[in-house]
């Protein structure tokens, strides 16, 4: 669980009585059930532990991996909390608490839980050095090409995926879709445009808005208009595969 007010992360105290790696701090969490998939894994363990309930639309997957200690398949996941360590029910373990991430360091974690919180920092960081760089631009046309650029080199769009990936079109977590690379659709690439610039300071949420096209006349399609200047700049990140570059938008047979 991680609370992004505090900047925090709630980790879990195993007891001296635990086979492995008594006494060290670790995830909430354990081995599935019968059947259980992951996610519902996730859950289940949170609302034994800790007396938390999830929903699974709010789960976020960090990592997968094979743990070869054990045989077994680890995901790794989070969600957004921000609950006082009172309001809580320690179900079992030794204690648990809130751990700022800049502070990870100083306990006796597991290895992998180590491992797991350094690439979970790693994501978060890494988006927040690019809007640091951005705050380096020397004016508000200098910030945009900068974040159109690596927006354009992380990710792009695809008819088919548009089509077979529906269901993740209103995805909001934006450390997850950063996640991610490749094909996004293109309201979560949208979304994450308009978080970096306004997050440079160069551009106020007002100054950046969506609006609506249809491709090859049926299918809807949403790209950005920029305000700069009182000049509003049309931006597509996602049709940029297509060949439309910055300043245009795909619409039509376009």
């Amino acid at each position: 669980m991680y609370n992004p007010k505090i900047n925090s992360v709630l980790l879990h105290k195993r007891d001296a009585n635990t086979k492995f790696n008594p006494n060290a701090w670790a995830f909430f969490g354990g081995l599935n059930e019968d059947l259980e998939t992951p996610i519902n894994c996730f859950i289940r363990e949170l609302n034994e532990e800790i007396g938390v309930k999830v929903a699974p639309v709010d789960v976020v997957e960090v990592c997968d991996y094979f743990n070869e200690e054990f045989q077994t398949h680890r995901y790794v996941f989070y969600v957004l909390n921000k609950m006082e360590k009172s309001e809580f029910v320690l179900g079992e373990g030794a204690d648990f608490d809130w751990v700022a991430v800049d502070k990870i360091n100083e306990l006796n974690l597991t290895e992998k839980t180590l491992r797991d919180l350094k690439l979970f920092i790693l994501i978060k960081s890494e988006m927040q050095n690019i809007v640091n760089e951005l705050k380096k631009a020397q004016s508000q046309e200098r910030c945009l090409r900068k974040a159109y650029d690596v927006l354009i080199a992380k990710y792009h769009g695809e008819r088919i995926k548009t089509i077979t990936k529906l269901f993740n079109i209103l995805e909001s977590d934006i450390e997850a879709l950063w996640r991610k690379n490749g094909f996004l659709h293109c309201t979560n690439i949208n979304y994450i445009l308009k978080s970096l610039l306004v997050g440079s300071g160069f551009f106020k949420k007002e100054d950046v808005r969506t609006r609506w096209a249809l491709i090859w006349y049926v299918s809807p399609h949403q790209y950005v208009q920029v305000r700069i200047n009182d000049k509003w700049i049309n931006v597509d990140v996602w049709a940029h595969t297509f060949g439309i570059e910055l300043g245009d938008h795909a619409h039509g047979f376009h």
